[in-house]
């Protein structure tokens, strides 16, 4: 009866975090649409640039992405994919506890602190305009997709840039991929941990947590897992594409992009694709969108066979 009840009681909770995801998504793209309509774009393509956004999809109603979107349109639609980016429940908690747990948030300070680091390298590092850089650096660090230039050209420290913040990603719980930015922070923490343990008595205890909160070895465990087997899939994905000839950079970047199901790409993911190649980059994008793990675990037969 205890396990009955217990049961039950996790079901209504993921209910109930279910119904609180759908509020807040349904109101963000509302408020989205809203914005981006007030912002100059007409309703319709306020609309569908919206949707695309606040899924962090990056479909584009125009030819050239939002190339020919004018500045407060770029900035609206920057803001709903940096909305897009971050958990869902955090707006439900702003909401039921306060504006403060926005700032408390430790995804929320990685994502600030990830946009500017990107777009002052773009700026700096990529020779890329200011307003280039910051879009670039919006909709790749989120995985929106969307772009303001040709990124055929781009310089090649300025692709490694990208590379880097597209395999970050956004938050975990929110619409963007990646290997989301809690992850990075937690194995940031095990490597400071690490570090100070070789510099206390041998006796001393240190506590693995994060902006107050402890990590429990689970979380820590699952955290570096996804971390080691996002690289991997990368790295045997990439073999191909050197194999039929690509230009490691560029092939490299396309791998990214998949697997980080962001959409970016440097002209290789084409109609003209060899059909290997193409399977393989809509693999990554499904092993990137589901992350990986779940899809083994899926694809594991002991998942499939009754146990006693």
């Amino acid at each position: 009866a205890e396990a009955a009840s217990d049961e039950e009681g996790l079901d209504q909770s993921a209910r109930l975090h279910a119904r609180r995801a759908l509020a807040v998504y349904g109101i963000l793209t509302l408020s989205g649409i809203a914005l981006v309509w007030a912002a100059g774009l007409p309703l319709f393509e306020a609309l569908i640039h919206t949707l695309a956004a606040i899924s962090t999809g990056g479909f584009s109603g125009f030819a050239d992405s939002l190339a020919g979107v004018d500045r407060w349109g770029l900035i609206a639609l920057g803001a709903v994919a940096c909305v897009g980016a971050l958990p869902l429940p955090l707006f439900y908690r702003a909401y039921a506890h306060g504006l403060h747990q926005l700032w408390r948030d430790p995804e929320l300070r990685a994502l600030g602190t990830a946009l500017l680091l990107v777009t002052l390298l773009l700026r700096w590092l990529g020779q890329l305009a200011p307003a280039d850089a910051l879009a670039q650096a919006v909709f790749a660090q989120t995985t929106t997709g969307y772009s303001t230039l040709d990124l055929t050209g781009l310089d090649p420290t300025a692709k490694l840039v990208l590379i880097f913040s597209m395999i970050t990603g956004g938050g975990v719980g929110s619409t963007a991929g990646g290997v989301k930015l809690l992850r990075v922070l937690i194995l940031i923490r095990v490597i400071q941990l690490a570090i100070l343990r070789v510099q206390i008595p041998r006796h001393g205890v240190l506590q693995a947590d994060l902006n107050g909160r402890a990590l429990e070895p689970a979380q820590i465990e699952h955290a570096l897992l996804v971390l080691l087997l996002y690289p991997l899939v990368i790295l045997l994905s990439w073999l191909p594409f050197l194999a039929a000839g690509y230009a490691p950079l560029d092939a490299l970047f396309e791998i990214v992009s998949a697997v980080g199901t962001v959409g970016l790409s440097v002209g290789i993911a084409s109609p003209e694709l060899e059909t290997g190649l193409k399977l393989l980059l809509s693999l990554d994008m499904l092993l990137g969108r589901l992350e990986i793990l779940a899809l083994l675990v899926l694809l594991y037969p002991g998942t499939w066979t009754k146990r006693h």
